[in-house]
């Protein structure tokens, strides 16, 4: 089952619930480049298109957006504590994945999953999926140089300042 961090505040009592079922194995997929995961979802809120699956035709276009520094901020640091706390509280438990893992080495990272998870690999993995979005975030977010400018004087744009652990996020 997919479940995205606003879920848990939907849900009050998932959190504990997921916790207490001792041979849950959680596959966390995570996107080190938080920018670009801001950028997916609210294209994907606009469209309404949350996966892109390989077709003989190429898909639409994802639509240009614009992201406001102090919704930036919000999300860096909801994404981060969400991983934190999942890092904790499945210490054990847990198979981190990234997507560009997932969309660059499809099979490795799949069969890597299947390990995780005590389940034989299939024969072949072919991911049917595909990104969404290929264009350059300066051609999909409005301002993108601003933005950046603005992120650069805030904790994020600093290795120093930022979380342990968390990459620069754009």
């Amino acid at each position: 089952m997919k479940i995205l961090d606003e879920q848990f505040l939907a849900n009050p009592g998932l959190w504990e619930h997921l916790v207490s079922i001792p041979d849950l194995k959680i596959v966390l997929l995570r996107r080190p480049k938080m920018l670009h995961s801001l950028r997916s979802k609210r294209q994907a809120e606009t469209t309404g298109v949350w996966q892109v699956v390989m077709t003989v035709s190429e898909p639409q276009p994802a639509p240009v957006v614009r992201l406001e520094l102090d919704e930036c901020l919000r999300y860096f640091s909801a994404v981060t504590t969400f991983i934190a706390d999942v890092r904790v509280a499945f210490s054990s438990r847990i198979h981190e994945v990234t997507y560009e893992d997932l969309c660059d080495r499809s099979a490795d990272t799949l069969t890597g999953i299947c390990r995780f998870l005590e389940v034989p690999p299939h024969s072949e993995f072919a991911s049917v999926l595909r990104r969404q979005e290929t264009r350059s975030p300066s051609d999909v977010i409005v301002g993108y140089d601003e933005l950046i400018d603005q992120l650069q004087r805030t904790q994020w744009g600093d290795p120093n300042t930022r979380p342990p652990g968390v990459e620069q996020p754009w």
